[in-house]
């Protein structure tokens, strides 16, 4: 499933150009900072407010199992993901 960003009438594929590989990103979440999270089985991207491309985040838990990938955010705006171990959450650099 592809990205898409609409504009007036016209809708545009967000790929590479974009820095958005091809997958299929099952999840998406803007959270407070209006950054836009995707998430895809075995990655994570993410689109600071006003960039032109994605950062890949790296060290994100894959997420195959029964129900996929997921995301969230918590009562404190911290992002929350599935994962194959439960739900975790970003702390900094790392995920507890």
């Amino acid at each position: 499933v592809s990205l898409c960003r609409k504009n007036g009438a016209q809708a545009q594929v967000l790929g590479a150009e974009w820095g958005l590989p091809k997958e299929r990103w099952q999840a998406i979440a803007t959270d407070l900072d209006e950054t836009l999270w995707v998430r895809g089985a075995q990655s994570l991207y993410a689109l600071a407010k006003g960039a032109q491309r994605f950062s890949r985040i790296a060290g994100v838990p894959t997420a195959t199992a029964a129900g996929g990938p997921a995301l969230a955010l918590g009562p404190d705006g911290s992002l929350l993901i599935s994962s194959d171990q439960g739900i975790v959450q970003k702390s900094g650099e790392t995920w507890t």
